[in-house]
This record gives structure tokens, sequence and C-alpha cells, in this order.
């Protein structure tokens, strides 16, 4: 009788003890980080408008690299990140994605035959990344150089796609 007490009221407590985390994004969920929405005032980077879209970009003339960090407020969890480059004609502009200091992509993106042009061959996915809620994310770019005029490592936005 003792046991079947003891066992009733185990199942009571561990009933009562479990937790939730709250709803969770479905996967598919994209979250998207827009360039310009990144705090570019007091970073390497400027607010461009030479595509007629609101992008960020390096001046070759004051730096050929350059950082800019986000803080993710998301959902912690498993994520690809879509990155969207801007190909120049003046350069192949690289870039280096981080989640918390850690390297998780990089690429260099081919040169373009308009002086800018956007579209999937300038665009990179890094697959299945841990995200955690409050991590940074951060965008370093380095401009590149036909030998006579240098790139701007520009780029318009990055996605988050939820696993």
């Amino acid at each position: 009788m003792r046991f079947l007490l003891l066992l009733s009221l185990a199942v009571l407590l561990s009933a009562c003890a479990t937790t939730t985390t709250g709803p969770q994004d479905p996967a598919g969920t994209i979250t998207t980080l827009m360039s310009k929405d990144f705090p570019y005032e007091d970073s390497d980077f400027y607010l461009d408008n030479f595509t007629g879209m609101p992008l960020l970009a390096l001046n070759p003339n004051l730096k050929k690299t350059g950082a800019i960090a986000h803080r993710f407020l998301g959902q912690s969890g498993r994520y690809d990140i879509v990155f969207y480059g801007i190909g120049e004609s003046d350069g192949q502009s690289a870039f280096e994605i981080l989640v918390n200091d850690k390297t998780v992509g990089k690429k260099k993106l081919p040169l373009s035959t308009e002086p800018w042009e956007a579209g999937e061959a300038f665009n990179f996915r890094i697959r299945n990344v841990k995200i955690k809620a409050g991590n940074e994310i951060v965008v370093q770019g380095i401009v590149g150089t036909d030998g006579e005029e240098f790139s701007r490592a520009r780029w318009l936005k990055m996605e988050l796609v939820r696993r």
C-alpha cells in the first residue's frame, strides 16, 4: 500500500514538474535581417544607395575590410543563414559570417559583368547553424579589386531560415 501511495505521488509530482518553453517557430520560418537595419553609424560600413536599394557597403578609400554586428533576439535553435551579396565589376568582394566569434561560413563573390548585380550567383547559404537568443551575428566584408578600381563589399540582407 505504501508503495502504491509513493508511486502515485511520484507520478503526480513528475506531471507537475513538466515545463514548456513556449511556442516554437515552425521549421521554414524566415527571419530577415536587412543590412540597413544593422547599427552601421559607428561601424566601418555606410548606407549606400548606388543600386537603388538601401544596403551597406565599405568605402575602399577609407577601409579595405570591415565588420558589423547584430544581436540575435529570435528563438534559440538551428538555422540556415542565407546571405545576399551584390556582385560588382570592379573587384570580387569577400564575406565571412560569424556567430559568437566563430566563423560559420565565408565566400568570395564572383565578378559581375555589370557595375552591380544581384542574384543567386552572389548569394550563399550556410546550413544548420546553432544560434542562441542573444548571440552576436557578425558580417565581415573585404573589398576586391580589378587592379584599377575597388569593389565596396556591398550586401543587402541575411535570412535566417528555421530548421
